[in-house]
């Protein structure tokens, strides 16, 4: 059935388009994803967007040359795709980087990813520094008041703007053509895509969990990024042939 003004998509990055990778910029990006996430695009009629804890200098480097609508750091940055950015959240106070990168320097493996509202710690490659990283984080997070949280994904932990969310991002989003008025749809592969996931399902919508060390293979759609990347093929191609050119 052709319905392209009927459902919007907001997808996550790493670890439901992207694998995952030992550290933030080891990530390798598929052949063929952007352009399969632009004809997707199209037969949406443009409601598709990236939503991720990334910054958005990354997340147009990984898709170049395309751009898509997106929201960055966790919805600390808003973009629609032919517009100019919006950021909705203070650049991270530097005495809290200082104090994460110390907590950080004690083990070797650990990558801090410096953003510009928010900061993650990488530790795939230490994971024995898990609960002492898990620690110190909640320990900054308490001691910036009511300015911070800390979220806990795979293999990262991250600080973001307490009012940030990926949740608030789709909602944002949503406001805006060609979002308003269509049955959402998210997917996304851990507890930062959670509160997404539910507001979605709140607002008649679908949420699809990609399998991995967060959601268990028996609560997922999908097993993993391949079959994502997959799927995004295999429904724009069949969208295309059932709209044809009608969905912008």
């Amino acid at each position: 059935m052709c319905a392209p003004h009927a459902y919007a998509l907001f997808l996550d990055l790493d670890g439901t388009l992207l694998d995952i990778a030992e550290r933030p910029d080891a990530v390798r990006v598929e052949p063929g994803l952007a352009s399969d996430l632009d004809r997707l695009r199209d037969s949406l009629a443009g409601a598709l967007a990236i939503v991720s804890g990334r910054t958005l200098d990354d997340i147009d480097g990984f898709l170049h040359p395309l751009r898509f609508d997106a929201a960055a750091e966790h919805g600390s940055t808003l973009r629609l795709a032919d517009g100019d950015s919006a950021t909705l959240a203070a650049t991270i106070d530097p005495d809290v980087v200082a104090a994460v990168e110390s907590a950080a320097g004690t083990f070797a493996g650990v990558t801090v990813e410096r953003k510009r509202s928010a900061l993650a710690v990488h530790y795939r490659a230490a994971p024995h520094a898990a609960e002492t990283l898990a620690a110190a984080m909640r320990d900054i997070v308490a001691r910036s008041g009511a300015e911070l949280r800390l979220i806990a994904g795979r293999c990262v932990y991250e600080l973001t703007p307490a009012l940030a969310s990926k949740a608030r991002a789709v909602e944002s989003l949503s406001s805006f053509f060609p979002f308003a008025g269509r049955r959402p749809i998210f997917i996304g592969d851990d507890a930062s895509d959670e509160e997404a996931c539910a507001l979605v399902e709140r607002c008649g919508g679908a949420a699809l969990a990609v399998a991995g060390e967060y959601f268990a293979p028996e609560r997922s759609a999908f097993a993993g990024p391949a079959q994502v990347r997959r799927w995004i093929a295999t429904l724009a191609a069949d969208l295309r042939a059932a709209c044809g050119d009608r969905g912008r």
